[in-house]
């Protein structure tokens, strides 16, 4: 009996040698988890400026929903403005140095401003799932290069050139889709006898000014514009004072409706066409969207009080506006890019960022909600969209996006001034149209030493 109790003690005291002993071990464990800074510290934070955020803002955006929730160590902070707003905030924040980690810059002279505060990501790409012949497989790439540097990866895809119109409304009015400057008239004097706009446009922007002088320009001329603006031809012809008395006519037989020059085309002459109160409106495939399911539950909530959620949206290219207007070609290329800033503090978190929206899942996204992802493997998802016929509209677009007549932003800054300019001067009938290209072709001499 002496014998077992003693036994029993022995194995008392062992099981209460083997606890200190094992306290001994896993403590100093315990201590390194505890303060391990993967255990314990806050998400690296990308903070992420844009102007088009895709869909949604701030935490109901999908892409940051879905990258969060596979990259729970990294948070982004949004930041979106309208783009005028946005321009003026990345410029103070570039030569102040406080700004974001990634943010979104336009083809043309926005990619040659912010080159030198962007880095390159040549080597961030080839390091990438899509491998050292990305270029090939991304749309547009080479369109946000600037100075041999990579500023930028193409998000999505986009073309200018399209009229939208609301078939809802045209079904109901029995009014015919414009093919002409004819048709475009006729389907004009239906629709302003049942009292709604036929036609807006928000020439106090400049961007779709541009965007309609390059249509028009294209139905007299294809693909010469893109080799003027940059003086590689004449721009001082008659082809473009041709272009500048169409855009004036525009104005002046009503197509374009009183106002217009003190109308922006985001967010007012955008509202009056989503509501339903004018028939069409001049803008690119980047509103695809806006065909979806998800977009019209949207709309019902946004424009409350009014049928924008009913509506069935549809696109054709720009009906000549010339005679014997040669019509279908769209123009385009990378509707944004997003770049690094070479200040980041974040840098591996923000290509995480850059590389999910560009390249990985986000493009995936990007194809749901309509528009045309940057990544060439990735397509368009239709599945959402509110008509079958619409997506007759996705493949006319695929065709002209394959064939695109020449790259939608003018490269130089001071000849898009000069030409954006003239255009509002024209409008508003203080320049006539030969003076007008004649002060376009000096900025075009200026701009490139001739």
């Amino acid at each position: 009996m002496a014998g077992i109790i003693m036994n029993d003690q022995k194995r008392v005291a062992y099981r209460s040698r083997f606890k200190v002993l094992l306290t001994a071990i896993l403590l100093p464990l315990t201590l390194i988890v505890a303060t391990s800074p993967s255990a314990s510290a806050e998400p690296t934070v990308v903070n992420w400026w844009t102007w088009n955020a895709g869909a949604g803002v701030e935490r109901d955006n999908p892409f940051i929903k879905a990258f969060e929730e596979a990259n729970p160590d990294i948070k982004i902070e949004i930041r979106n403005l309208e783009y005028e707003q946005y321009k003026n905030a990345l410029r103070l924040a570039v030569t102040t140095g406080e700004g974001p980690d990634v943010f979104g810059i336009q083809v043309g002279p926005l990619t040659d401003q912010y080159a030198s505060s962007a880095e390159d990501l040549t080597s961030y790409m080839n390091k990438s799932a899509l491998g050292a012949t990305w270029k090939k497989k991304m749309v547009g790439a080479n369109q946000l290069a600037s100075g041999g540097k990579q500023v930028a990866a193409p998000w999505y895809i986009s073309a200018a050139g399209l009229l939208w119109y609301n078939k809802t409304l045209f079904k109901k009015n029995k009014v015919a889709v414009p093919t002409d400057l004819a048709s475009f008239n006729a389907a004009c004097a239906k629709f302003k006898a049942v009292k709604i706009n036929c036609f807006i446009h928000g020439a106090k922007d400049s961007w779709v000014n541009l965007d309609m002088f390059q249509a028009i320009s294209n139905q007299l001329a294809p693909g010469d514009f893109y080799e003027a603006i940059k003086g590689e031809k004449k721009f001082n012809t008659p082809t473009y004072r041709k272009a500048f008395s169409t855009w004036r006519s525009l104005f002046t037989t009503g197509l374009i409706q009183k106002g217009a020059l003190g109308t922006p085309q985001y967010m007012d002459a955008y509202d009056s066409y989503m509501k339903g109160e004018s028939a069409m409106i001049f803008l690119g495939s980047w509103q695809n969207p806006q065909m979806t399911k998800t977009a019209a539950a949207l709309n019902a909530k946004t424009y409350a009080g009014t049928k924008a959620g009913k509506f069935v949206h549809m696109a054709v290219p720009m009906p000549g506006l010339v005679a014997n207007a040669k019509t279908g070609a769209l123009y385009g290329g990378p509707d944004l890019g997003y770049a690094m800033s070479s200040s980041s503090k974040n840098k591996e978190a923000a290509w995480k960022w850059i590389e999910f929206l560009t390249i990985g899942d986000g493009q995936k996204i990007m194809g749901g909600l309509g528009n045309q992802p940057a990544n060439i493997d990735v397509p368009i998802d239709t599945s959402d969209f509110l008509s079958s016929s619409q997506k007759a509209v996705i493949k006319m677009q695929a065709k002209a996006l394959a064939t695109m007549i020449g790259q939608r932003e003018i490269p130089n800054a001071d000849v898009q001034k000069a030409l954006a300019d003239a255009l509002s001067a024209v409008a508003a009938g203080q320049q006539s149209a030969r003076a007008a290209a004649v002060a376009v072709q000096k900025a075009i001499n200026l701009a490139y030493g001739l």
